[in-house]
């Protein structure tokens, strides 16, 4: 089991965490500003109430959620490699989300560069045996 990796995760937990409680608070007040909501071009929320943070129908911010404590699990019982070939996948997956973001609502999601930076350190970290 890798320490960092435990806190990598539990860091995109608490990063997925707070895109559902963004979310939730956009939907029930439009006048709500998050802490990532700096400007028009930078907005998590914007994102998150799109229809870009539910592909196919299924939220991503709680989804996100359960994959990361499915990983923990994973990490925990040694699956290390498990661990960070899904956090590849996940970086790939964020990064067109991110890209979606940019282009079609013309915003930069804090939550989803964050996101992106958890899965890169997990999965080039564990790739080039930094920890």
């Amino acid at each position: 089991m890798n320490w960092i990796n435990i806190v990598l995760l539990l860091l995109g937990i608490v990063i997925a965490l707070y895109a559902i409680y963004v979310a939730k608070k956009a939907k029930a007040d439009e006048a709500f500003q998050s802490v990532c909501d700096l400007s028009d071009k930078v907005s998590c929320k914007k994102f998150l109430v799109s229809q870009y943070a539910r592909p196919f129908g299924i939220p991503v911010s709680p989804t996100a959620t359960v994959v990361y404590i499915f990983l923990i699990i994973a990490e925990w019982l040694g699956y290390t490699t498990f661990v960070m070939w899904s956090a590849g996948f996940m970086l790939v997956i964020v990064a067109i989300l991110a890209l979606l973001a940019e282009v079609k609502l013309k915003t930069s999601c804090l939550t989803c560069y964050g996101t992106m930076l958890v899965a890169a350190l997990l999965f080039f970290g564990n790739y080039f045996h930094w920890w």
